[in-house]
């Protein structure tokens, strides 16, 4: 498994410890990198996909 990025650990962490509400109350900043990261992630399995 690949290593979280940090971003990932903070959301993580946001949703074990506070639940639902504090999710809501992260900053934009750290939503739009996940988001990024998860758009990425999404490219490269498909390009991986393409490989095969």
């Amino acid at each position: 498994m690949a290593r979280l990025s940090r971003y990932q650990r903070y959301m993580e962490g946001l949703r074990k410890n506070e639940g639902k509400d504090q999710l809501k109350q992260a900053p934009v900043s750290v939503i739009k990198k996940l988001k990024e990261l998860k758009d990425r992630k999404a490219a490269e399995e498909k390009a991986g996909d393409a490989d095969e």
